[in-house]
C-alpha cells in the first residue's frame, strides 16, 4: 500500500496569547498532524504565552517577541533587524510548502511578503465588522481579502459579514467549524447541589464584552430574588476601568451584585464551569467565543443576546437567546434548576457533534487536500 503523502503547510498565527483564535489553531494543529498527517511550518507574528504549546508541534519563527513594541534604541534596532531576517526565512520556507494557511484576517500584513512564493492563501476568519475595520485601517487586513483564495469561516455570522460587509465572493466562502480534542478536554460535570442558582461571564472586563449589561442584568435579577448569584473572570484593561466597573456594581444600599473572580488560566477556568449552573455572555460583539463552548463541554447552557455575534447559531435550541438586557433578567429569574440541567445536557450533545467530530473536520478540510 502507497504511504499517503505528506502536505506541507506553512501556519500563519497572528499572536500567542491566551485567548480564543491562537488556543483553537492548537487544537486545529494537532489535527492535521495527527489525522492528516502534515507537515508543518509555524509562524507567529506576536510572540507570548503560547508559544512553547506551538513548538511541540512544529518549527516555530517569531516575527515580533514579547517586548518588541516596547524596545528602545540599540535593542529596538537589533530586534528590527531580526524581524526583517525572519520575514525573509519565512518567505523562504513559504516557497517549500504545498500551501498558506492565515489564522486571522489581520495577518494581511505579512501575506503581503510572502504571497510572491506563489502559494495559494487561505485565511480563517475568526473576526466581525468592527474588528476587521480597526484592522483595515490600519492596514493589518488589506493583504488578507487581496491575496486569500479562499476563506474558511466558524458561523454564519462571520460568513454573513464577509459577503455583506466585504463583498467576499461566496464561492470563495467555506465552512470549518472550530475543533476541540477530547483527550485535550477536562470534563468538570459534576453540578453543584446547593439551590442557590449561580451564573457566570467570562472575559477581560470591558465594553466589548458587555460587562456594563452583565451587571444590569444582575441588578434586575438582584431586585426580585438577590439569592442568584453572578460572577465574573478576567482581567482588567487598567485601574480606571477597575475602579468604574468594580462601582457599577455596587448596590444602592452597598452590596454588591457580582463578584470579579480575576483572570484564570484556561484550566482553572474549566475547573469553575463545575460551580455554576450557567453562563451569561453579553458580549456586544464576539464573533464565536470560545468559553460558550467550553461551558457547553462541561453540560452548562448559555444566554446570549442574539444581536451580539454568531454563537446564538449554537445556542438557539441548547440555552436562551434573548433581545435585551431586561428580557435576560426575566430569563434568568423563571429559570429552575432543572431545566438548566436538561439545556446543559443538549449543549453538551451538541458541542460533541459540532465542534469534537473529527469525521465533520476531516469533510470540512478536504477542500485543501484534495
Amino acid at each position: 500500500m502507497q504511504a499517503r503523502s505528506r502536505q506541507r503547510i506553512l501556519i500563519v498565527c497572528h499572536e500567542a496569547s491566551y485567548t480564543g483564535a491562537p488556543i483553537l489553531l492548537l487544537a486545529l494543529i494537532r489535527f492535521l498532524i495527527q489525522e492528516k498527517n502534515a507537515n508543518l511550518e509555524i509562524v507567529i507574528v506576536r510572540g507570548g504565552k503560547l508559544e512553547s504549546e506551538f513548538k511541540k508541534w512544529g518549527t516555530v519563527t517569531i516575527l515580533k517577541p514579547e517586548g518588541y513594541s516596547n524596545a528602545k534604541g540599540f535593542k529596538k534596532l537589533i530586534m528590527m533587524i531580526r524581524n526583517r531576517i525572519n520575514i525573509f526565512s519565512v518567505f523562504l520556507k513559504a516557497l517549500r510548502t504545498d500551501f498558506i494557511f492565515s489564522n486571522s484576517i489581520v495577518n494581511g500584513f505579512i501575506l503581503e511578503w510572502i504571497r510572491f512564493s506563489g502559494r495559494p492563501i487561505y485565511t480563517y476568519v475568526h473576526e466581525l465588522k468592527s474588528v476587521t475595520d480597526l484592522y483595515l485601517q490600519q492596514g493589518n487586513a488589506k493583504g488578507s481579502f487581496k491575496h486569500s483564495r479562499l476563506f474558511f469561516y466558524p458561523c454564519e455570522a462571520v460568513k454573513k459579514n464577509l459577503i455583506d460587509h466585504y463583498h467576499v465572493d461566496p464561492e470563495k466562502l467555506h465552512r470549518l467549524n472550530y475543533y476541540f480534542s477530547l483527550v485535550e478536554l477536562t470534563d468538570y460535570t459534576n453540578a453543584k447541589n446547593d439551590s442557590v442558582i449561580s451564573f457566570c461571564g467570562v472575559g477581560t472586563v470591558s465594553d466589548r464584552k458587555g460587562t456594563d449589561l452583565f451587571i444590569e442584568v444582575a441588578k434586575r435579577v438582584h431586585l426580585s430574588n438577590p439569592a442568584i448569584t453572578f460572577v465574573w473572570y478576567g482581567s482588567f484593561e487598567n485601574e480606571e476601568s477597575e475602579k468604574h466597573y468594580r462601582s457599577m456594581a455596587i448596590h444602592a444600599d452597598g452590596g454588591k451584585i457580582i463578584d470579579f473572580g480575576g483572570s484564570l488560566s484556561p484550566e482553572k477556568l474549566r475547573e469553575k464551569y463545575a460551580s455554576f449552573d450557567g453562563l451569561m455572555l453579553t458580549s456586544r460583539e464576539d464573533p464565536y467565543p470560545l468559553v460558550v463552548l467550553e461551558a457547553a463541554f462541561n453540560n452548562k447552557p448559555s444566554l446570549v443576546f442574539e444581536w451580539g455575534g454568531g454563537i446564538s447559531e449554537f445556542v438557539a435550541d441548547c440555552g436562551w437567546v434573548v433581545q435585551d438586557v431586561e428580557t435576560m433578567a426575566n430569563t434568568i429569574l423563571r429559570l429552575t434548576k432543572e431545566e438548566l440541567r436538561n439545556k446543559g445536557i443538549l449543549a453538551r450533545k451538541k458541542a460533541l457533534d459540532w465542534h469534537a467530530n473529527k469525521k465533520r473536520l476531516s469533510e470540512q478540510l478536504n477542500v485543501l487536500f484534495s
